[in-house]
């Protein structure tokens, strides 16, 4: 084939995976849908608040903790493979709650926590198998993070499109809804099977270098900006010439390590032109699994998402807010002001996902002048922080817990934007899924954490009945979780130097 035609078709099968992820995406957040038939579950079931808070948990925990799992296993049987096993796990699950609520199963608690389990590792196929194929196929362009980002922006609206299927076609019918969504994400996920194609941009960096000596006064930036790549073309059409092409400074960054190594000089004092003779594609180097749990940029980076905050609060927000508002409250005003404010941390979540996907774009994916890429995930570490502190004051006004929620919302989200290209940064491409599902696995163990911290603090000052009405209900508690948010901070400070 032309090597034209072959650009071409690469450039095809690239931009079908990725509106086949944006599908795929789309269909495997179905799980945040959950609160809008959760109530005729339970009544369905005779359910109790604490079963229906297990079957919850439980969906919710086996996204991050399915990962240990099918992390490993795209690497090894690829995106395609990964999405067939996502074809059968995700309508399976769904199939079996639909089964134990007409009553065809059991459908105790316990067992519609495993059936749910099953459908988050269903969704967390699609999850995984959509993000690393791009991260793949788009990780040598200088817009991986746009791309990252209209994907997470997919995901995150998920839970809203089935939410408005479900009200739209499905209100009071909530055994059909639970039998469309085995359906639904059987379908989705079978096209991605078969339009899932390996891609990649090839990586060009310099194979010999020669330098020539300029004052030691000159900047790396100002050496990079004359480094010249002469490409051998006489496999195109211009045979037996050579064409010398200047490449733009985020071209060469890439091979500043090579560079380094090469002259032998640290980056403050670096003097010189330098020039290459070919650019050639290049395997990205990559580290095996040992090696990933043998690196402390692992551990480091891992404690940045394990100890980030944001769920709790999302999560208990109507507690915080019946404490906040007190015994008279209305409750048909504390719903609507709880709707409200999941609708703010919605949107802003989305906002948060496009915004830092720019700024991972922007930024250079090597440390350099200490503002790499992982300066946005301190961004966001900060942002979570800040509605900590000010809960932690006792705050209970309504402008403060609009502040709280818009940051959390941009935080959260921008932490969910850096995660995939961070993580393909540090640890490469060939073993990415077992990379994510190494990070991924220990997330729970944070969140169960903060939960624990915010209902240990919450029930001492409760009364017989379970109700809390006072800021002194989660103030505290909101002190030892900025205390604990103060660790993931000091994590990305720590991956930025």
């Amino acid at each position: 084939m032309p090597p034209d035609l072959k650009k071409r078709a690469l450039l095809v099968k690239r931009y079908i995976t990725m509106a086949s992820s944006c599908l795929c995406m789309a269909a495997a957040g179905s799980l945040f849908s959950f609160s809008v038939i959760s109530g005729d579950i339970k009544k369905q079931l005779s359910y109790t608040a604490s079963d229906l808070s297990l079957v919850s948990g439980i969906g919710n925990s086996s996204i991050y903790i399915s990962c240990l799992l099918i992390g490993p296993l795209y690497d090894y049987i690829g995106a395609n493979w990964t999405m067939l096993c996502g074809v059968i796990l995700y309508s399976f699950g769904y199939a079996l709650m639909y089964l134990a609520y007409i009553g065809k199963i059991s459908g105790s608690a316990g067992w519609m926590a495993v059936y749910y389990f099953i459908v988050g590792m269903g969704s967390t196929c699609g999850y995984i198998a959509g993000i690393a194929i791009n991260v793949k196929n788009f990780g040598a362009t200088s817009y991986l993070g746009m791309v990252i980002g209209i994907l997470l922006l997919f995901y995150g609206l998920s839970g809203t499109i089935y939410s408005q299927v479900y009200h739209g076609l499905f209100l009071g019918n909530t055994s059909g809804f639970l039998l469309f969504l085995a359906v639904s994400v059987a379908v989705v996920n079978m096209i991605s099977t078969f339009t899932f194609f390996e891609a990649p941009v090839p990586v060009l960096v310099p194979e010999a270098i020669v330098v020539e000596e300029r004052p030691s006064t000159e900047t790396l930036t100002e050496v990079i900006r004359d480094m010249e790549v002469v490409e051998d073309v006489r496999d195109m059409s211009m045979q037996g010439s050579l064409q010398r092409r200047r490449c733009s400074n985020s071209t060469i960054t890439s091979g500043a390590d090579s560079f380094l190594k090469v002259t032998g000089r640290s980056a403050g004092g670096v003097g010189g032109t330098v020039r290459s003779r070919r650019a050639t594609s290049q395997t990205e180097v990559s580290l095996s699994p040992v090696q990933i749990l043998k690196t402390p940029i692992f551990w480091i980076f891992s404690c940045g998402y394990i100890f980030m905050q944001g769920l709790t609060y999302i999560s208990n927000f109507l507690l915080i807010l019946q404490a906040a508002r007190g015994a008279d409250a209305s409750a048909s005003d504390v719903a609507y002001q709880n709707a409200t404010h999941m609708t703010i941390i919605s949107v802003f979540q989305s906002l948060g996902r496009l915004f830092f996907a720019v700024g991972l774009d922007w930024l250079p994916p090597i440390n350099q002048w200490k503002t790499d890429r992982s300066a946005l995930f301190l961004v966001t570490q900060v942002l979570v922080l800040l509605p900590s502190i000010i809960l932690a004051c006792g705050a209970t006004s309504d402008a403060w817990f609009y502040f709280s929620s818009i940051c959390i919302g941009f935080g959260f989200g921008g932490g969910g934007a850096c995660f995939p290209v961070l993580t393909k940064d540090y640890f490469g491409t060939k073993f990415y899924g077992t990379a994510c599902g190494f990070v991924m696995a220990a997330v729970p163990l944070g969140v169960l954490l903060s939960n624990q911290v915010f209902g240990l603090f919450y029930d001492k000052k409760a009364d017989s009945a379970g109700n809390c009405y006072s800021s002194e209900c989660y103030s505290k508690a909101f002190g030892v979780l900025s205390g604990i948010e103060c660790i993931a901070l000091v994590a990305c400070i720590t991956l930025l130097v």
